[in-house]
């Protein structure tokens, strides 16, 4: 398990590259526009990082009085911009993502029709029984940490369960859910 750590922080071209090689399968193709990818990422992390250092900066100084109340919210509103292109780059990563693996978009589709209409439908983790409506697709082995988007890696589980999951691999998700049933006992 200490791998998957590693290969979470790596660049999205490593673990583009390994995504196949992760669970022993083969090394899948990588998007061709993978290069523009990476390197319009790099770009946006330096200006986020240069935005953060000029917010706090600012921030010192309007708390000391240096700076008007209306200069400091026009700088406010620029941060907040700066905080969704940081957003957009979450999401663009992720579609990229899932762009790099094998799927069958079809299958994932007539997968979730049949469970949404299901009446009754049973969280993979906890067992919670919930309409198919009320429950939420998950990847078993998350995508950051080289899961594929395919139907072997999704299940259905409880929105607690989706939300407490997050990325965490699902030996460290069990392990948090029997401490969490101990806890109740």
């Amino acid at each position: 398990m200490q791998q998957s750590g590693n290969i979470k922080r790596q660049p999205l071209a490593t673990r583009a590259a390994k995504k196949g090689a992760f669970r022993g399968g083969p090394v899948v193709s990588l998007p061709a526009d993978l290069e523009r990818i990476v390197a319009c990422q790099k770009a946006w992390r330096e200006k986020l990082a240069a935005c953060g250092v000029a917010h706090r900066a600012y921030w010192n100084d309007y708390s000391m009085g240096k700076v008007s109340t209306e200069a400091y919210e026009s700088f406010q509103n620029s941060y907040r911009e700066c905080r969704r292109a940081q957003q957009r780059l979450r999401e663009a990563t992720r579609r990229a993502l899932k762009r790099g693996t094998r799927q069958d978009l079809k299958a994932i589709s007539e997968w979730e029709k049949t469970w949404r209409k299901a009446a009754r439908v049973s969280c993979y983790w906890c067992g919670k029984r919930l309409s198919g409506r009320m429950c939420h697709a998950d990847h078993v082995i998350p995508l950051s940490a080289n899961g594929a988007h395919a139907v072997e890696n999704l299940v259905v589980i409880c929105p607690e369960c989706n939300l407490g999951k997050c990325a965490k691999l699902p030996e460290k998700w069990r392990r948090q859910l029997r401490r969490r049933a101990q806890k109740h006992r």
